[in-house]
């Protein structure tokens, strides 16, 4: 590579490392005619030259700020309602054995879940635990028989905004016999 080609390569690394950026750049003739670039000051007896090199030009990288939206108010005027609220689990009809202590909940909202509106589950028609703003839910203590579940989304007010169809979960519960007695002759 060609000695000029070289020192510009290397003056150019220097500076870019902010080492230059904080004190002199000083050019190194060795005895055998090579040329060093350093920014540590050489020993007395090797000729130097001091470098002056113009200012690194540098710039803070700024990102963007993400567009916020003026006030919850601006969010809800957007919002044209949702089109689907579905339980898609568990499915119809579904039976839950014995031994099984809660079951998981999931519904499927379309557009999804607006800030400020909850999920209400509804369980033999009667809310069931505090509405929240997850899809998922859990029912636990669960008793024997056939029984409706449905899904709410409601507004910040309390009201039904949309309320999915209604389906049938059958709860299997094993049943505890009284132990055989033993039959005394007389």
């Amino acid at each position: 590579m060609n000695r000029s080609i070289l020192a510009a390569v290397l003056i150019v690394g220097l500076a870019l490392s902010g080492a230059a950026n904080a004190g002199k750049v000083y050019k190194i003739i060795n005895p055998d005619g090579s040329v060093t670039y350093t920014d540590t000051p050489p020993a007395d007896n090797q000729k130097t030259e001091t470098l002056d090199l113009p200012p690194i030009n540098e710039q803070t990288a700024v990102a963007p700020k993400a567009k916020q939206p003026d006030s919850a108010e601006s969010d809800e005027s957007e919002f044209s309602g949702y089109r689907e609220l579905r339980i898609v689990a568990p499915e119809n009809d579904a039976t839950i054995p014995p031994g099984q202590e809660t079951v998981q909940v999931r519904a499927s909202l379309s557009p999804g879940l607006q800030p400020n509106h909850r999920l209400q589950l509804y369980f033999d028609g009667k809310p069931y635990g505090t509405a929240s703003s997850s899809l998922d839910g859990i029912l636990s203590a669960l008793y024997r028989g056939s029984h409706t579940l449905q899904a709410a989304v409601l507004d910040p007010n309390g009201d039904q905004l949309i309320k999915s169809r209604p389906l049938t979960i059958h709860v299997k519960r094993g049943i505890r016999q009284a132990p055989a007695q033993s039959q005394s002759s007389n």
